[in-house]
């Protein structure tokens, strides 16, 4: 029997057909195995470089709003701008109201300097739709409902307890 050129009974066919499968088949196992172990290198690397990143982003996001906590506790009513923006509404003194401004205007500009990432921050007086000391400037046709809120509190919970 003859296949192509080559008669397959022959000691020369026989020998060289095993010299190539001698070298084939170590050369794909060699192939297969580096594929897939290179393939499990990247896969993990990837996926640790997606875990790492996550995680960067998790600190990142809990700094922002530990900040932020600390920037809304500096402007709540138990905080000293709060308590100087009180001051400041029950002044019958225009020379006091001017002073109390000022400290109020030095205080929100620390308050931004430390936290340059807060952005945009003022009083906002709902009943006349007043806004008072920004940090940045308000465009005109700012509106608080469009706004994306980012939580909501209980009214009934906070009548009831107060």
């Amino acid at each position: 029997m003859k296949v192509g050129l080559f008669p397959l009974n022959s000691l020369k066919t026989r020998l060289i057909v095993i010299l190539l499968l001698n070298a084939l088949i170590p050369l794909s196992l060699l192939g297969t195995v580096a594929y897939l172990s290179i393939e499990s290198i990247f896969h993990q690397k990837i996926e640790n470089g997606i875990r790492n990143t996550l995680k960067q982003t998790k600190v990142g996001l809990e700094n922002m709003l530990s900040n932020a906590e600390y920037a809304s506790l500096q402007l709540s009513n138990e905080g000293s701008v709060g308590q100087k923006l009180e001051n400041l509404l029950t002044s019958s003194s225009y020379f006091d109201q001017m002073q109390t401004t000022e400290e109020i205007q030095r205080n929100i500009n620390l308050v931004n300097f430390t936290n340059p990432y807060l952005g945009l921050m003022f009083y906002y007086f709902q009943d006349d739709h007043r806004i008072m000391f920004q940090n940045l400037e308000v465009q005109n046709n700012f509106s608080l409902d469009q706004l994306p809120v980012l939580a909501n509190k209980a009214e009934e919970f906070f009548l009831r307890t107060a």
